[in-house]
């Protein structure tokens, strides 16, 4: 679930903000996410996961007081 989530973030970010030119698809940003998570070690990743499910929460809190 986190890294989902962690690759749905890196996405939105990269639509959000691509630089002119740049031609890579989102295809292209999963796999190197993947690739960089892999070579991350346990202790890394976990510390990873909790910050970027901290964010949902905080996200999906604001989220529904707006609605």
């Amino acid at each position: 679930m986190v890294r989902l989530a962690l690759l749905r973030l890196c996405t939105i970010h990269h639509l959000l903000h691509r630089a002119p030119g740049d031609s890579r698809s989102q295809w292209d940003l999963i796999d190197d996410q993947l690739e960089s998570i892999r070579e991350k070690s346990f202790l890394e990743t976990h510390a990873q996961a909790i910050l970027i499910l901290r964010c949902d929460r905080l996200l999906n809190r604001e989220a529904a007081l707006t609605e």
